[in-house]
């Protein structure tokens, strides 16, 4: 057992004070040395309780602290997506409103020439289809005369006259 400075000052205060009985000093300083021992094992015993404390408390803080970087992480690429976005939604608006203004402008055009294309091209079809309108809206139908004994429209511009006028 390794001798501390308190068995040092027991020993000596024993010796100064005259004490004889050298088994009565032996059984002191068994119990001295005995009670010392057992404070040395709780001393070590929290010793134990405190380093495995400590332990799990480095243990908690570096899984915290991954915990931490692994949301960082998570939080920037979501940021950068979200500026990505940022970037990206107003392009893709001004070309659709581009693509808009651009078909608003060029769809006149295109009837234009549509138009212009088949004004002077008249089939066959839609000559027949003139004259066969006209013959039915004229008043004295040329070809129709006489397989239609009146006129299919009629004009109510012009007022009736009575029967009677009509045999004179």
């Amino acid at each position: 057992m390794p001798r501390t400075p308190r068995h040092l000052l027991i020993l000596t205060t024993l010796t100064i004070v005259g004490c004889n009985d050298h088994a009565e000093l032996a059984r002191q300083a068994n119990e001295h040395a005995a009670r010392q021992a057992e404070q040395n094992r709780e001393m070590a015993k929290l010793n134990q309780h405190v380093a495995e404390g400590t332990k799990r408390l480095v243990d908690a803080d570096a899984q915290m602290r991954q915990d931490f970087l692994q949301a960082n992480t998570e939080l920037e690429a979501e940021r950068k997506q979200i500026a990505a976005q940022r970037h990206r939604d107003p392009i893709i608006a001004n070309t659709l409103l581009d693509a808009a203004i651009l078909i608003a402008c060029v769809l006149p055009i295109v009837l234009a020439i549509y138009v212009v294309r088949n004004l002077g091209q008249q089939s066959a079809d839609d000559g027949l289809a003139e004259l066969l309108l006209q013959e039915l809206a004229s008043e004295e139908p040329m070809l129709l005369a006489h397989a239609v004994a009146s006129p299919a429209i009629q004009n109510h511009s012009q007022p009736a006259l009575p029967d009677d006028q009509h045999a004179a």
